[in-house]
């Protein structure tokens, strides 16, 4: 199922670990379960192919943790597909990606 006809990303969870972001992701294709909307985990350990296999399905919802989706998006042009990704977010992954995510 696709929410728009632009397939584009509707939602975007960042997750600071990998493991929590699995859990995310089981949580929410438990949550849409009967619905058809696609959950893409987006975080290390998993296959570089297999994850530009699975954005190119372009999923309604993102769940990824910083540092993956910022290497992802060099790879596979995540950002074209995901237009919620302001300026500043950008800023922040890149910066995140390079010193850890602060717990202000």
């Amino acid at each position: 199922m696709r929410l728009s006809p632009d397939h584009s990303v509707k939602g975007l969870v960042l997750c600071p670990t990998r493991e929590l972001a699995l859990q995310v992701t089981d949580h929410l294709v438990a949550a849409c379960k009967h619905t058809g909307v696609r959950i893409v985990p987006i975080v290390g350990g998993i296959a570089a192919p297999k994850q530009e296999r699975l954005l190119s399905y372009k999923p309604p919802i993102l769940v990824a943790t910083p540092g993956r989706l910022w290497s992802s998006s060099r790879i596979t042009n995540t950002f074209r597909i995901c237009p919620l990704l302001s300026s500043s977010l950008l800023t922040k992954l890149t910066e995140w990606s390079r010193t850890g995510i602060s717990r202000k």
